[in-house]
């Protein structure tokens, strides 16, 4: 093809209609200018969460890329966008371009039943990109959201483990808490009934050996 075939769906000038409708996609618009292609039944789904989707030039060019390699020899669907495009720039209604664009389509032998057949040849080609981005998709997925969520798993499991050690430890602190309690109680006791008996024996031998000096002193004093 002369132009890239993106042109051919992005570059051109809405209807008056179409203008009002702002919650549709330039590329959704575009599709709606075919009147006889028919309608998908298997878009893609929207994926929960995130912002609302948006059309992507680096997906628009990875899709267009596909479309350009694989186009059809002949006339075909393809040909027939370019020339709406070209009718484009005429002052046609939709009407008027989708059946001037046949009437140049028939010049090439080509009739309604070909156009939807390789429309849908493209729509196919689309759908095998669309399976590819799923599996890489959801590989993201295993890998970006599954795998987390699985390590968040095993996190709040060594959570409960070391919270289950730690209530064991704090449970072990106190024993030995008490432990030192009951064993400064046991020192305390131990130490008082030492001296207790230290102080009773010092009494015991004061009072033994004051006796016998005071006999030494009566030895002395009394006997020549």
């Amino acid at each position: 093809m002369a132009k890239g075939i993106k042109s051919w769906f992005f570059t051109e000038v809405e209807d008056p209609a179409a203008k009002k409708k702002k919650n549709k996609t330039t590329a959704a618009k575009k599709i709606e200018a075919i009147e006889t292609a028919p309608p998908s039944s298997e878009s893609i789904p929207e994926v929960k969460g995130g912002r609302e989707g948006a059309v992507s030039q680096k997906f628009v060019n990875i899709l267009f890329k596909v479309l350009r390699e694989k186009d059809l020899d002949g006339f075909d669907y393809m040909e027939f966008k370019k020339s709406l495009q070209s009718l484009k720039k005429m002052d046609m209604d939709i009407e008027t371009r989708i059946k001037s664009a046949y009437a140049m389509a028939q010049t090439m032998g080509v009739d309604k039943s070909r156009l939807l057949e390789t429309a849908n040849f493209y729509i196919g080609l689309l759908k095998q990109e669309e399976e590819k981005f799923e599996l890489a998709l959801e590989n993201q997925q295993q890998k970006q959201v599954d795998g987390k969520k699985s390590k968040i798993a095993q996190v709040k499991s060594n959570i409960a483990k070391k919270e289950a050690q730690l209530k064991k430890l704090e449970a072990e602190v106190a024993q030995h808490k008490q432990q030192i309690d009951t064993l400064h109680q046991e020192i305390k006791q131990a130490a008082t009934k030492i001296a207790d008996t230290k102080n009773d024996f010092i009494a015991s031998y004061n009072s033994l050996v004051d006796q016998i000096k005071q006999d030494m002193k009566h030895i002395n004093d009394y006997l020549p």
